[in-house]
């Protein structure tokens, strides 16, 4: 997301590519060097619909996850 919107505003043409016309004016006036702020809005909303989409953890992965946490013999 962000190298698409850094591309799309900064550029108009890419020669070397044989890109052309794919300038567009800034999102809500958010230049190119903040770009990341898409990126990272764009990466939270993914983790959320793929958490909401994913199965819960099998028994033995919650089982490991325990043991990796509480290790026999911890103090």
């Amino acid at each position: 997301m962000t190298i698409y919107y850094m591309v799309r505003v900064q550029f108009d043409n890419i020669p070397w590519l044989g890109i052309q016309g794919i300038g567009m004016e800034p999102w809500l006036g958010i230049q190119s060097t903040a770009a990341g702020v898409w990126g990272v809005a764009a990466g939270f909303l993914t983790i959320i619909a793929v958490s909401l989409i994913g199965s819960p953890p099998s028994r033995e992965t919650q089982e490991f996850v325990e043991s990796v946490r509480h290790p026999e013999g911890d103090a």
